[in-house]
């Protein structure tokens, strides 16, 4: 078992200012077997009421509005965990999960690619292509966008760390592994990350295809997906038009026993 502390912090810039703001957040992380929330804690600038919910994935929302005039909007979430070996039990895994999703198709090359690293189990399948993908993707800032899709990243061989999870999906998917996308932080300091989790005989297990690596212990899961559209920390609506920029940083830390 580890502790963990984490403190994310999202903030949206805008000009013009708006002067009426909706949002949907998934910035706090979520309770189950292998991670347990000891303490969380939400505040929001500038600051208004939150509503508590959960989205059809089961994961933990927020939502609110603000209606006075703002140019920025800034989100804090920080907490402390307790976690454990990284598994999920389910007896049955949503069908969703095997098919195509908005930014998760397959052409025939990257089926073929599927079919060549499908191996004796989904688990060691899983591990296949999380190997392939990591050994042919490089990691490349600002060549994606969030709208970018797997079949993409198969063409170009480049991304970040939604990419890398965006195309282990549709390799599983097409190898007929249930596959979803998974969005949190990982130890260490930086942004958000993405990863994966594939189902087989009765569980859901961790890869992180960025680093190459089936995931143990040491992630913070804020909430999972068919892919990165169901995961967005937040999503805001606004009617007016502005420009809005977006900065993420996170901070997961390590408490000794």
């Amino acid at each position: 078992m580890d502790l963990l502390e984490y403190r994310l912090e999202t903030e949206s810039r805008f000009a013009p200012p708006i002067a009426y703001h909706a949002f949907k957040l998934r910035c706090t992380p979520a309770d189950n077997e292998f991670q347990h929330v000891l303490m969380h804690r939400n505040s929001i600038s500038p600051e208004c009421t939150l509503i508590e919910a959960s989205d059809g994935f089961g994961n933990r929302i927020h939502y609110g509005s603000i209606a006075d005039e703002h140019t920025s909007f800034r989100i804090v979430s920080e907490g402390r965990i307790e976690c454990h070996h990284y598994a999920i039990h389910e007896p049955q895994p949503n069908s969703l999960f095997l098919f195509q999703s908005p930014l998760i198709g397959c052409t025939d090359e990257m089926r073929e690619t599927a079919r060549e690293l499908i191996r004796p189990t989904a688990q060691e399948t899983a591990t296949e292509i999380m190997h392939w993908v990591n050994r042919h993707v490089e990691y490349s800032k600002c060549v994606t966008v969030n709208s970018t899709s797997a079949q993409w990243v198969f063409d170009n061989r480049k991304g970040v760390c939604q990419d890398y999870a965006h195309l282990m999906i549709a390799l599983c998917r097409a190898a007929g592994v249930h596959a979803r996308y998974v969005a949190g932080l990982v130890e260490g300091e930086g942004e958000s990350h993405a990863w994966v989790e594939a189902y087989d005989d009765g569980r859901w297990t961790a890869f992180d295809p960025t680093y190459g690596k089936a995931i143990s212990i040491g992630y913070v899961k804020l909430a999972h997906g068919r892919d990165v559209s169901d995961c967005a920390l937040n999503r805001g609506r606004f009617y007016q038009w502005t420009t809005e920029t977006f900065s993420v940083k996170s901070v997961v830390k390590k408490i000794d026993l």
